[in-house]
């Protein structure tokens, strides 16, 4: 990976107005890019199979996404560092490995149609970099490192075991057991639910489960946490009052439902935004309730440019400039070239970290 960083970091800067063409122009690019796989003669070969169009449709939306979220934030030490990942899920899927070097010509052939020369020429040095570490990128993806053992507790494997196989009954018996107070709650949901999920996520990647797989297990642990908050009744005292929100375009709020549900067996009244919130409307909120913290999560690399935006928006409204901003998500622990890329928040990576720093403020 040191010689992949090495490489990245000779990229330079990106200037905002180079960025924002990529941006105001990402939807079209991947339509682009879209028809000329769809054309190629190749395609079955490249995709591992005709029924793989929607994924590879998919793969292409979220190209685009981290790629502008990337050159907003100049951000190449955080793309080297995911690259090798997005190389090992797609040939787990069935990708082949000829896929990644054709379908980066194609995004230089759409950008370079779309866009204006300057700007084109600009980023299409970052995908002649890209293509340039083909070969590397390939290597790594066999020999990614193995993540450190979470510190969890004997019952995370059978309660994985129950969402995988959407078992609602036995994994909200399982809850029942394990949480008996608000004392137990976040034990529950940093050392069963978490690495369960996470677990989910992993086998998805390495294509061992499908994506409606991952939506049923998802479904099944959304029931669970609701359960479990209906059990347990929010503290009586009252320590002030946060706001919590999956930041704009993202999608994935089971965090931050975990830690709202912990904040208010704590004693605070927070109300929860679910996920995709718009800026405009998260702002209001903010100036109309006069928060004394907000929480923000985002859990994929390509939503990163969002959330410093909405922590750069709140930072100017009037009387809000010194207001507590807490931060987190799965791609803080995925990937840590992703915490020194957010500034003016605070960033906490579970339940208690959470708890402990809303008593803080």
């Amino acid at each position: 990976m040191n010689r992949l960083f090495e490489s990245a970091a000779q990229l330079g800067r990106l200037d905002g107005k180079t960025a924002r063409a990529y941006e105001e122009r990402k939807g079209v690019l991947a339509e682009r890019v879209n028809q000329e796989l769809l054309a190629d003669s190749r395609l079955c070969e490249l995709i591992g199979g005709l029924e793989r169009i929607p994924l590879m449709m998919e793969n292409h939306r979220n190209h685009a996404l981290f790629l502008a979220s990337m050159m907003t934030l100049n951000a190449w030490r955080l793309l080297a560092s995911t690259l090798p990942w997005v190389y090992q899920t797609y040939l787990a899927l069935g990708f082949h490995s000829s896929y990644f070097p054709v379908e980066l010509g194609a995004w230089k052939k759409a950008i370079h149609a779309e866009l204006p020369p300057s700007e084109a020429g600009t980023i299409c040095h970052v995908y002649d970099w890209m293509l340039a570490q083909h070969d590397l990128l390939l290597d790594l993806s066999r020999h990614l490192p193995v993540p450190e053992p979470l510190p969890v507790t004997e019952p995370w494997q059978p309660f994985f075991d129950a969402i995988l196989h959407h078992d609602l009954n036995r994994a909200l018996a399982m809850a029942e057991k394990q949480v008996g107070g608000p004392d137990d709650l976040a034990t529950f949901y940093q050392h069963t639910v978490r690495p369960a999920l996470y677990e989910i996520g992993a086998w998805w990647a390495q294509g061992r489960i499908t994506v409606a797989d991952e939506h049923l297990a998802t479904a099944v642990v959304n029931t669970v946490i609701t359960a479990v908050r209906c059990s347990i009744r929010t503290a009586t005292r009252r320590r002030g009052l946060g706001i919590l929100s999956a930041v704009t375009a993202e999608l994935h709020d089971l965090g931050a439902r975990m830690i709202t549900h912990c904040l208010e067996t704590d004693g605070w009244e927070v109300p929860f935004l679910g996920a995709n919130t718009p800026l405009s409307d998260l702002i209001d909120l903010t100036r109309r309730m006069k928060p004394a913290f907000i929480g923000l999560s985002v859990s994929m690399p390509y939503h990163l440019h969002h959330a410093q935006a909405v922590i750069d928006r709140i930072r100017n409204l009037p009387g809000q400039e010194s207001l507590p901003i807490l931060i987190g998500g799965a791609v803080f622990a995925m990937f840590p070239e992703a915490r020194p890329l957010i500034h003016d928040a605070h960033l906490i990576d579970d339940c208690p970290g959470a708890v402990l720093m809303a008593r803080s403020i």
